[in-house]
């Protein structure tokens, strides 16, 4: 199977492609946190956790 992979060609559309790429992976990590079988303060603290960590590492 070949799969045809349109990148952006400009400054604009890479900054758009990395906003969107980063609003999917922070709607997949919520998702996942508020799927654990846990109270709603811990979930918190999961999520503030996770903020934490990606300030502190830049990611």
């Amino acid at each position: 199977m070949n799969i045809t992979v349109h990148l952006p060609t400009t400054k604009e559309g890479w900054q758009m492609l990395n906003e969107r790429m980063a609003e999917i992976h922070s709607e997949f990590i919520i998702n996942q946190i508020n799927n654990l079988p846990c109270s709603y303060e811990e979930k918190l603290e999961i999520l503030e956790g996770v903020k934490k960590r990606v300030e502190e590492e830049g990611v």
